[in-house]
């Protein structure tokens, strides 16, 4: 869950464990992008043949997950004037699906 605050983003937690929110917890800010794709197998052969968002998986098998987060890092030294934003890509197999 994103959360916007005065002009940064924030990535959160909030666990709700019987329908009983916990506090929110901030786990990293500066935020600018997560994002989620999903391997999947359409011709049922074992393997990922495609990545797709997630409204595109439709009845094929989804053998992993791609996530995608970009954060931009906090300036600390004046004399930088600019400060490129961080990206983070990780896939994950799905265990005993591939």
């Amino acid at each position: 869950m994103f959360i916007e605050r005065r002009g940064s983003s924030s990535l959160i937690r909030q666990l709700t464990v019987n329908d009983v929110a916990t506090p929110q917890e901030t786990l990293l800010d500066n935020v600018e992008n997560l994002n989620f794709t999903y391997g999947v197998d359409t011709n049922e052969d074992g393997a990922l043949d495609n990545w797709v968002a997630a409204g595109s998986i439709g009845i094929s098998k989804v053998v992993a997950v791609r996530a995608a987060l970009t954060a931009r890092p906090v300036q600390i030294n004046p004399d930088q004037k600019m400060i490129s934003p961080r990206t983070l890509v990780s896939n994950v197999t799905l265990r005993n699906l591939c």
